[in-house]
């Protein structure tokens, strides 16, 4: 589990960057599932800011994510974080 958290960084760090590694953000998706209404009540849930989730949400730009959200939402919404973003290398194109 330890070297997945160290790729995470590593392709966050890379974004950062300008690099071409895209991730998709499925916060959305998660948040239907589970009936969550609104970013404030995910916010309030979870403790993490609004304006946070909202350019996760919204936006969907990596570049707001930090390892402490990530393991926050894997933990409200008990999922793995292969469920909460996918990766997607420079060859594979991103499908919305």
């Amino acid at each position: 589990m330890k070297n997945y958290f160290k790729y995470i960084k590593i392709a966050i760090y890379n974004i950062l960057k300008g690099g071409n590694i895209l991730l998709k953000i499925k916060i959305g998706y998660l948040m239907v599932d589970n009936k969550i209404k609104s970013n404030a009540e995910l916010s309030r849930r979870t403790n993490i800011n609004k304006n946070t989730l909202k350019k996760l949400i919204d936006n969907n730009r990596a570049e707001t994510l930090t390892l402490e959200n990530l393991l926050k939402l894997c933990d409200f919404f008990n999922c793995k974080l292969s469920d909460l973003i996918e990766y997607f290398p420079d060859e594979q194109p991103l499908n919305e």
